[in-house]
């Protein structure tokens, strides 16, 4: 079988290529079969409705793919289109696959960021896709108004063995739908499955993260910066996730999201219209503050390979910081005393390294990073 990242990925709506997550996986019995996880199957779903509700069955030619619902940056080519797309964590440095993208929304900060630094033109757009399924599908909201729980478990694909068996769980290979009316018809939902906590969110019930095994927490905290929310804590377990209660609510502009939309890949003559954004941007110090607070709950290893980018972003944010612009956060002034520069050194690439040497000439900086 061939490796997962040549494997297909793409499904064709009205002849234009989706990018989902979908990989074939050898089961036990030697035959193969999709994961279909229930959240990377929503976008060409979500796609296709908006063609429909638009009247839109085919489209003009054109090469350019869409990237939407998932963390599949990475999967991205010259010239795609990204709507609502994030980084993965998971993959080694975070990595795009292209930095000739066209934009038109991306998940959250810590992924605009990223498309930034690599030199892509980035809305101030934040919002994952799933928010709009209970306006592109009516019927999801009516659901809601028939509880069937109290509480519902949705693990992350790989997650499952985190939850016992006597929990109410969703398994998340389950049917996109019976997985999506399970959650509006739950009264408060625990969740390693990003995509269960976003329709939670989209549909306007009480929610809480748990701190997933098998995945990055990047991705959690890009969705949730992106929607107005800079520091939600991850439950380590089923019963944190009682005590610790609903996530607070986020803000999105659904309009916005909806109208952000690519109708330009099927309609040659489509005018893209400005984005916009219901969200309050997260700074640049505050975003380097988040991510820091982040690697020392959820790992503080120091052999965490996003630790050298981490220390670059905050090398950085020293360089670039006159003295009359005051001093760092106390976060970020201490983040850099405690680093294990010696250990780092032969991890850090030819940018890295330089920031790192320049930092210490420049003394002014120095002074204000060790100054309280």
């Amino acid at each position: 079988m061939k490796e997962e990242h040549e494997q297909d990925h793409t499904e064709s709506v009205h002849g234009r290529e989706i990018v989902r997550w979908n990989p074939l996986r050898t089961l036990s019995d030697g035959s193969q079969a999709r994961v279909d996880n229930f959240g990377d199957l929503l976008g060409p779903l979500i796609a296709q409705r908006i063609l429909w509700q638009n009247n839109i069955s085919s489209g003009t030619p054109d090469d350019r793919r869409l990237l939407t619902v998932g963390s599949i940056l990475h999967f991205a080519l010259p010239n795609d289109v990204v709507w609502g797309s994030g980084i993965n964590g998971k993959v080694p440095g975070r990595k795009v696959g292209s930095n000739r993208l066209d934009v038109r929304l991306v998940r959250g900060p810590r992924s605009k960021s990223l498309l930034q630094s690599m030199g892509a033109n980035v809305p101030q757009l934040y919002g994952d896709p799933a928010l709009l399924i209970p306006t592109l599908f009516p019927e999801v909201r009516a659901w809601t108004e028939q509880k069937t729980r109290e509480i519902l478990v949705v693990p992350n694909l790989n997650d499952q063995d985190l939850f016992d068996d006597g929990l109410p769980i969703v398994s998340p290979r389950n049917d996109v739908w019976l997985v999506v009316r399970a959650i509006a018809q739950s009264r408060f939902v625990v969740a390693s499955s990003l995509h269960a906590l976003i329709l939670a969110d989209a549909l306007g019930i009480p929610s809480r993260a748990v701190k997933p095994a098998a995945e990055h927490y990047t991705k959690y905290m890009d969705y949730y910066e992106g929607t107005g929310r800079t520091r939600v804590q991850l439950a380590r377990n089923y019963s944190e996730a009682l005590d610790l209660g609903p996530t607070a609510t986020g803000t999105y502009d659904i309009e916005g999201i909806y109208d952000s939309f690519p109708l330009d890949l099927w309609l040659k003559n489509y005018a893209v219209r400005s984005p916009r954004t219901a969200v309050p941007p997260v700074s640049e110090l505050k975003d380097i503050e988040n991510n820091i607070a982040d690697w020392e709950s959820y790992s503080g290893d120091s052999s965490d390979y996003v630790l050298p980018a981490l220390l670059r972003r905050s090398l950085g944010a020293v360089a670039g910081t006159s003295a009359d612009d005051g001093p760092l956060s106390e976060t970020i002034r201490s983040f850099i005393q405690r680093m294990p520069f010696e250990s780092l050194i032969p991890r850090l690439n030819d940018e890295e390294k330089e920031l790192l040497s320049g930092l210490e000439i420049k003394q002014g900086a120095l002074q204000q990073v060790s100054s309280s």
